[in-house]
């Protein structure tokens, strides 16, 4: 049956990326923004879709609670604040953005953090100096890296105005080597987040779906926020020619691949259906600094001017509904937008969630 699942997967993944096919192709000079929206209707979901309730605001001033012990009640407290990355703030944020799969624990024992533990589906997690590890891994939280939360930039950061401090710092990061021997963070959180350990996981998580007039598989996180960021682009294709001319130059677009990050041991979030990327194929412009820099060219201090770069109104749409934009990244991939609302919120977003 495994072997059946990833022949099916594989040539699933095959036709989604053939930007030959035109199947799903779209007519942009004769868009009907209508009948494009019509489509979200019909999509061909792997699993059984969770019918859509409401659209709720998120706002960075909800109230939930700031004590170390992660209690069963809600009192009045603090809010999820603009950059505060301690534990107990992540961990709301990872509650308010994943209800149906985090869940809060009563006190627990955790010697190297008072407390501080989150159950996600069937599976507590302790924080290990910022590592999220399981019982068994508590011990050994030196040969994994910590969890990825960090600050998420307002505006694009400008490379004309990096110090030669920072332009070392960069060159040392993006070096093969470095990136090689840079540890990973323990894959058992993701994989209980999103419910996939292995490829054969991904028939109870993928949904096929129609994005931008592409075929994609996404996780059922993403689906319904995905869906609600192809309706709003669609509405600006009336008033924004450079919306319209986005989704034609965007003629690649793709989610789902089961792999590591580029010369990493890391697994990509393709690998979890939560990132897309939409690619203006065959284009000589910056997309992806690793290409750059295997083109040899100086990336770090190259203007934000030469890279092909979304309509900043698509990207505030994307944001609104739970993605970052790794345009905002110093290592910079313009075409990749991943769901991670939890960060969102950490740095002082709103995100509507579809629930």
């Amino acid at each position: 049956m495994k072997i059946l699942i990833l022949i099916f997967f594989f040539f699933s993944f095959t036709f989604t990326q053939s930007k030959d096919s035109n199947l799903f192709e779209e007519n942009l000079d004769n868009i009907n923004i209508d009948s494009n929206i019509s489509l979200l209707k019909n999509e061909t979901p792997l699993v059984e879709e969770v019918p859509s309730v409401e659209e709720i605001t998120i706002p960075t001033t909800i109230k939930i609670p700031l004590t170390n012990e992660i209690n069963e009640e809600e009192p009045e407290g603090k809010s999820v604040e603009d950059g505060d990355f301690s534990i107990p703030n992540i961990f709301r944020s990872l509650l308010i953005s994943y209800p149906d799969v985090v869940t809060k624990v009563k006190k627990v024992d955790n010697p190297y953090h008072p407390d501080l533990a989150i159950r996600v589906r069937d599976k507590i997690f302790y924080n290990v100096q910022g590592r999220f590890l399981p019982e068994e891994e508590r011990d050994h939280w030196k040969k994994y890296s910590s969890n990825t939360f960090y600050d998420y930039a307002k505006s694009i950061p400008d490379p004309l105005q990096r110090t030669k401090k920072e332009i070392q710092l960069m060159k040392k990061q993006g070096s093969k080597n470095y990136r090689k021997r840079k540890k990973s963070t323990y894959p058992g959180f993701n994989e209980a987040l999103y419910g996939m350990k292995s490829l054969s996981d991904t028939n109870t998580q993928i949904i096929k779906a129609r994005f931008l007039g592409k075929q994609v598989l996404v996780h059922q996180f993403s689906y319904k926020p995905l869906m609600k960021v192809q309706e709003e682009i669609y509405k600006l294709t009336n008033t924004h020619p450079e919306v319209v001319q986005f989704l034609r130059e965007g003629d690649t677009v793709y989610s789902f691949f089961w792999r590591n990050i580029a010369n990493s041991k890391g697994r990509s979030l393709h690998s979890y259906g939560i990132a897309v990327d939409v690619l203006k194929e065959g284009s000589t412009d910056a997309v992806y600094w690793l290409w750059r820099q295997n083109q040899k060219i100086d990336w770090i201090r190259e203007p934000i001017s030469v890279r092909w770069n979304p309509p900043l109104t698509v990207v505030e749409i994307f944001e609104k509904h739970g993605f970052v934009w790794g345009g905002k990244w110093n290592f910079y991939d313009t075409m990749h937008f991943e769901y991670r609302p939890d960060l969102l919120l950490l740095n002082g977003y709103e995100v509507i969630f579809v629930r």
